[in-house]
């Protein structure tokens, strides 16, 4: 999986997903698939569309972020905290499932319409995880509004 100026590139191999064995994958699935937006958030001008994904609903976990909310906003204090937020909140599920013991989001503004994204992931203690943070190493990747960085922790 990769990045282009376009948002993620995925790559299909005989019609399924291929996935890295890094935290790279997870965080990308994580922060760019759209999370059901919640009555009490505000939708962009035109748009009625809550999004999410229809099997949240089986099993009541949530999949995806709000960063698409934010994504034809303007670039506000409170802007950045949703996305702080979001980033933090979508990623939540590491902890739960003991691939990390933490996440750390940290968003700062870098121009007029471009954020950067810092994940700070600190590792958990399950071992069945550990194939996954030995392949993992700190990597930045962009999109059309933001650089975002993965910085695994010890």
């Amino acid at each position: 999986m990769g990045l282009t100026g376009d948002g993620p590139d995925l790559v299909l191999e005989a019609g399924d997903l291929v996935l890295d064995r890094t935290l790279q994958t997870a965080v990308l699935a994580s922060l760019f698939a759209d999370g059901e937006a919640s009555s009490e958030h505000t939708l962009p001008a035109g748009d009625g569309d809550r999004r999410g994904w229809w099997p949240d609903s089986l099993d009541g976990r949530r999949w995806g972020s709000h960063l698409w909310l934010a994504a034809r906003g303007k670039l506000t204090t409170e802007t950045l905290e949703l996305v702080r937020e979001s980033a933090e909140a979508c990623c939540a599920w590491m902890i739960a499932d003991g691939i990390a013991d933490t996440v750390r989001a940290v968003v700062v503004r870098l121009g007029l319409d471009r954020l950067g994204l810092t994940l700070e992931i600190g590792r958990g203690s399950a071992e069945r995880w550990s194939d996954l943070w030995a392949a993992t190493r700190a990597s930045t990747f962009s999109t059309p509004a933001a650089d975002v960085r993965l910085v695994p922790l010890p």
